[in-house]
């Protein structure tokens, strides 16, 4: 991940508008965008990518940018993605392509025709006589993609018409006859559902056929211009942060050659989109000087976007998590550096600003000042649900387990949790079952008599609910998995201690921590489900009075299971 800074020579403290500029770069380019935005709010602390003034979409940001625009946070989509069960974005990769075989095969037939009668004839000119016969205008259409969107936009509540938007939204685009660059959401293009100028922003010339909006045919915004800040500007952006999926990547070996002609024009693409965001950023920084653009970019060492194609769903959660990882990096390195980003501060927690006066690297936090609670199993449940023979459904519990949370003075928010539990205490009413779950087909008892979660972070999401992010160890087997907390406060009892409650949920595929034991039942279905809801309904009691804790304590170190 690679993050630089343009400044305007006139940049000042003057406030302007803000915008959030997002480039195509195929499926895996929409994924790379959703991950960086996912770091970015991580970083700033809040959802700060919904903060934006202006959006400017163009081929796959576009789609990203209608979004982002209607208040929908980038973490929504990341739990999505992650969770083939969420119904909220349920993307599917023949919503994306829709094939339209006839015309092919008449093609395919004309190719036969023209071959047999120039053979016959001796005629060494078939193929340049078959080149000049009409084709197909692409080899996918975006039919599906546009009715996906308008299906997506009614069941979230959200508009399909950019004036009825509380953000501006413009989308790039490519008129095909008359070569034009055009901007949905702006002059006479304002009256276009989003849906379809997300998709003619969306089509990527051969691969997609032009999408016919009236009249007109249009193509993909990423084949003339790459970032399309210009259009932020002349709707008054001042501060601009520009996101670009696609960089030139490096062969493993140095030999990209021996990739194939595919490999080496996919190169060369990059490379040409690199020089002209480069150029275009520059150009505009010096013809607008009071304009600042944080670029946020693919590099060459983004290997997960280099080994998948640009239109494949296959690795979205790994091409996520990836570029979500990269971006927190790149922006808390950025901070550490000095690099002046005084006109972006309003994005920034104070104390991650420069100091006034020379460059030096900002003062690290104070240590934050946690309460230590402790979860009272008497009054908490550690259970979990799964299929049972398809038809049914099997609760179970543990009966011995212990846990820690320090939690911040005003909640959940940048607290911790570890919880470790006894896997021999799983209690499913079944004593023939659990001591089945107890053998090395399940959790192995005897050999990893101990699950464990810690916390790496919590924070609140746009549902008024909280996102708890941390590593489950089961069998050996270290994951990260997401956790929805719901918060369900505190209050002091008879003996005066203050007590808090809270509830956490998530769904995790046992088959990822080792525990695939499974039979068939003769109607073809399985024993035992693959997928597990987890619920944690815990009770906790204040320890000690507040103090402060420093952040590489391990909370529960001094609790180990009874």
């Amino acid at each position: 991940m690679k993050l630089t800074v343009h400044r305007g020579s006139g940049v000042g403290h003057a406030h302007g508008k803000t915008a959030l500029c997002l480039c195509g770069g195929g499926i895996t380019g929409a994924l790379f965008e959703v991950g960086v935005l996912a770091g970015f709010d991580d970083v700033m602390g809040r959802a700060a990518s919904n903060e934006f003034d202006i959006y400017v979409g163009s081929s796959a940001g576009a789609s990203i940018a209608s979004f982002l625009s209607q208040g929908i946070p980038p973490e929504r989509a990341v739990r999505a993605l992650h969770d083939a069960n969420d119904p909220f974005l349920p993307l599917r990769q023949e919503d994306i392509y829709q094939v339209r075989l006839a015309p092919f095969l008449k093609v395919a037939d004309l190719l036969v025709r023209t071959f047999l009668q120039s053979v016959g004839r001796r005629d060494v000119h078939w193929a340049a006589q078959f080149a000049t016969s009409p084709l197909p205008a692409g080899f996918f259409r975006l039919d599906r993609y546009i009715q996906f969107l308008r299906d997506f936009f009614a069941r979230e509540g959200l508009s399909n018409h950019f004036a009825g938007l509380a953000k501006e939204l413009y989308v790039v685009a490519h008129d095909l006859d008359s070569a034009e660059r055009v901007v949905f959401g702006a002059g006479e293009l304002r009256d276009v559902e989003i849906a379809m100028a997300v998709a003619a922003s969306s089509a990527v010339p051969v691969f997609f056929e032009p999408v016919r909006i009236g009249e007109r045919d249009f193509l993909d915004g990423g084949i003339g211009q790459v970032d399309h800040i210009d259009v932020a500007i002349a709707h008054g952006a001042r501060r601009i942060l520009v996101v670009n999926p696609i960089a030139p990547f490096r062969s493993g070996d140095g030999r990209l050659r021996e990739s194939g002609f595919l490999n080496i024009g996919d190169q060369a693409s990059r490379i040409a989109n690199r020089t002209r965001l480069e150029f275009g950023i520059k150009r505009y920084v010096a013809e607008y000087p009071g304009v600042e653009v944080l670029l946020l970019e693919s590099d060459a060492a983004d290997s997960q976007l280099s080994a998948e194609g640009i239109m494949s769903l296959k690795a979205k959660t790994e091409i996520i998590d990836q570029t979500r990882a990269g971006a927190r990096q790149a922006f808390t390195a950025t901070y550490a550096e000095g690099i002046p980003i005084e006109q972006f501060g309003h994005w920034v927690p104070a104390e991650h600003l420069p100091h006034p006066g020379p460059r030096r690297t900002p003062a690290p936090p104070a240590e934050p000042v946690l309460t230590v609670w402790q979860m009272d199993p008497a009054h908490s449940r550690v259970g979990f649900r799964v299929g049972h023979m398809v038809v049914a459904t099997i609760t179970g519990r543990f009966a011995r387990w212990s846990g820690t949370l320090a939690l911040g003075l005003t909640g959940l928010a940048g607290g911790k949790v570890e919880v470790r539990i006894a896997t021999a205490s799983v209690d499913t009413h079944e004593e023939q079952r659990d001591a089945h779950l107890r053998s090395a087909d399940f959790f192995d008892s005897a050999k990893f008599p101990e699950m464990t979660f810690c916390s790496r972070w919590i924070e609140p999401n746009a549902t008024g609910t909280f996102d708890m992010v941390g590593e489950l160890t089961i069998k050996g087997v270290t994951a990260e998995i997401l956790l929805e907390v719901k918060d369900g406060g505190r209050m002091i009892d008879a003996d005066g201690w203050e007590r808090a409650g809270f509830t956490a949920r998530t769904t995790i595929d046992r088959r990822d921590f080792g525990l695939g034991w499974n039979q068939r039942t003769e109607s073809g279905g399985v024993v035992v489900g693959e997928e597990v809801e987890i619920v944690l309904e815990i009770e906790a009691k204040r320890e000690a009075a507040p103090q402060p804790l420093s952040p590489g304590l391990s909370v529960g170190a001094s609790h180990p299971v009874p």
